[in-house]
């Protein structure tokens, strides 16, 4: 089993991704190793907040690689456990367009088919106190003022 974690990068430039992973043991305690830097998704940016879909096969994240935060996704092949996947050499990720906008994007959560996140694009309640979210097919619609 594989836990990925968010935690400050050992280099002064950002925030890196690390996992852990857990060998479950014969003994009431499991082992855990690490924690281990994602290659895959690491850059000299702040990366963060990841998050997968239902079948562990698209990891979701934000990272100010360009600027301003935006949320990226990256495909894991299904031949590809996710800790060889996550130990690969480091790889572009997608910019996901339909949730993105010139403002900052970020802390993407997927539950389900719906995926939510914090955005301080105008109209929101401030900050990023307004999250935005919707369906994975249908990424483009906020949730509104109904959360607070």
């Amino acid at each position: 089993m594989v836990g990925i974690l968010g935690a400050p990068s050992r280099q002064p430039e950002g925030l890196d991704f690390y996992y852990l992973r857990n060998q479950p043991a014969i003994s009431t305690l499991p082992v855990i190793h690490g924690p281990y830097p994602a290659t895959l998704l690491n850059t000299s940016y702040n990366d963060a907040y990841i998050s997968f879909d239902l079948n562990q096969d698209t990891a979701f994240f934000s990272s100010d690689r360009n600027g301003d935060f935006d949320i990226y996704a990256m495909e894991r092949p299904a031949e590809t456990t996710i800790e060889n996947w996550l130990n690969s050499p480091y790889s572009d990720a997608t910019p996901v367009d339909s949730l993105n906008s010139s403002y900052a994007d970020k802390c993407p959560f997927v539950y389900k088919k719906f995926i939510v996140f914090a955005s301080d694009r105008p109209g929101g309640m401030g900050g990023f106190g307004e999250a935005g979210g919707g369906g994975l097919s249908d990424m483009s619609r906020g949730m509104g003022r109904g959360l607070a």
